[in-house]
């Protein structure tokens, strides 16, 4: 069972709202992940100086460009993790309500799209420098499949509404919060993200999926997931609150205790 605080004292949040703890919060061991970050960097490193030697000296009287570009690539990987780092919630109003927006700057896969790409051209062109018609093919194809895999990615990237009277997620999500039922917090098994489940008492008021049971993933909003799920709680099991409840209060309600 989660455990719940009362948010007494809180000025901001709505009468008798509880934070819910279903995850617990991690603690970052410094000691090995400051090791994880020197072994990564080593190893960019060394890519990194793979890819100027090729470029310059070049192997047996031929510099394969190809391989230079490959291996700078890869090099990049690690770097660019450091940089896009964990953004904030990005958090607009929007007629009394809440809208949770998915920035490009977390979204860590298209970030790294440019990379992935760099890498696969570099595939390619050393398959041809090389005369080796089937790894320029692959590479070729490779490419051709992550631009639609990444053009796909920057369409589909629905904003999250909660509002006072119901929530809202793009075009596959739109119901009243007395709709929702069956509300819990899952764990992936295989990655452990934190998910919301939640079902519909009427399906009709939005569009199933599946098997008519939602999950949202709060981290595609980078919100702390155990805000979010004490806020849907909250507003799907008090309806005399969603009367008065105001955008502060939603904003108070996605904060967590100190």
């Amino acid at each position: 069972m989660p455990d719940f605080h009362t948010a007494s004292g809180e000025a901001s949040v709505p009468p008798g709202y509880r934070w819910l703890d279903r995850w617990p919060r991690r603690e970052r061991n410094t000691v090995s992940g400051g090791l994880g970050l020197m072994f990564a960097g080593l190893i960019s490193f060394g890519l990194f100086a793979a890819a100027v030697s090729f470029a310059l000296g070049g192997f047996a009287g031929h510099r394969p460009i190809g391989m230079a570009l490959l291996l700078l690539a890869l090099s990049l990987f690690f770097p660019a993790t450091l940089v896009i780092g964990e953004p904030p919630p990005t958090v607009t109003e929007e007629s009394g309500a809440l809208v949770l927006h998915r920035p490009l700057r977390g979204e860590s896969n298209l970030l790294v799209l440019p990379i992935l790409l760099a890498a696969l051209c570099g595939i390619t062109l050393w398959g041809f420098e090389i005369h080796f018609l089937p790894v320029a093919i692959l590479g070729a194809v490779l490419v051709a499949f992550f631009l639609v895999i990444g053009t796909m990615g920057l369409l589909e990237r629905p904003a999250l509404t909660l509002g006072a009277d119901r929530i809202r997620m793009g075009d596959k999500l739109d119901a009243p919060w007395e709709q929702l039922t069956d509300i819990e917090g899952r764990t992936q098994p295989k990655s452990g993200t934190a998910l919301l489940a939640f079902r519909l008492e009427d399906p009709r008021t939005g569009h199933e999926i599946g098997t008519g049971t939602y999950q949202l993933m709060p981290k595609l909003w980078h919100v702390e997931p155990n805000a979010l799920l004490s806020l849907i709680t909250y507003m799907a099991e008090n309806p005399e609150a969603r009367a008065t409840v105001t955008t502060a209060n939603l904003r108070a309600m996605l904060s967590l205790p100190n």
